[in-house]
């Protein structure tokens, strides 16, 4: 017998002398229909939270898969910011005593960073920026951080590619050296706005 609720309830029993009270089957049966019911009630909603759980651990475990390709990226992004040197615990949990590099000094970061001056003026309108350039030089598609001495919610810091450069209204593929006895006011077209005074460094490959 199929022992659903419904079917339990239509259960009918045949009548004999002195068989039980009619009555007290009837309420004994709607008891155990009862019962029945709420079991699989039960069972329904188990199901419904094991497929629940199912599906978390699949989207867990995609999840899980994406970081993992990720971290080797993310390594490499991190140190090229400023660091000293730290173990990947660093990065990844809490570092320890034997997580840090002692004997290094400065910075560890794979990218260096040249201070080659400060925005003097920017021209919102053609997104241009006046440079005072104070060291260095600057090329072509050089790679450049520009970044607020101050720490404002507004502060610029941003990097591009420079894409054009003009020494005089000229155009140049590179400046000359600039130095503390020989400033240079250089010209380039901004990605973002900046600000008087903001810093301009050069990012190239820290040399071994």
């Amino acid at each position: 017998m199929d022992l659903k609720p419904e079917n339990i309830l239509e259960i009918e029993f045949s009548r004999s002398f002195r068989g039980y009270n009619e009555d007290e089957v009837n309420e004994f049966i709607e008891e155990i229909a009862e019962a029945v019911e709420a079991v699989l009630k039960e069972k329904e909603k188990l199901l419904q939270e094991n497929e629940e759980y199912r599906r978390k651990v699949n989207e867990l475990s995609q999840y899980a898969k994406r970081l993992e390709g990720n971290l080797d990226e993310w390594k490499k992004q991190l140190e090229t910011v400023f660091n000293r040197g730290f173990h990947t615990g660093y990065y990844f949990n809490d570092p320890t005593k034997d997580d840090q590099n002692r004997e290094l000094q400065g910075n560890a970061s794979t990218i260096e960073r040249v201070l080659i001056g400060t925005v003097e003026n920017y021209y919102d309108k053609i997104s241009v920026a006046s440079i005072i350039a104070t060291y260095g030089s600057l090329s072509i598609n050089d790679e450049i951080l520009i970044e607020s001495s101050s720490k404002k919610k507004d502060a610029t810091y941003f990097t591009q590619k420079i894409e054009s450069l003009q020494i005089d209204g000229e155009s140049v593929d590179k400046t000359p050296q600039a130095s503390t006895g020989n400033h240079l006011i250089i010209t380039i077209k901004t990605s973002k706005p900046v600000k008087k005074g903001d810093r301009v460094f050069l990012l190239k490959e820290r040399q071994e």
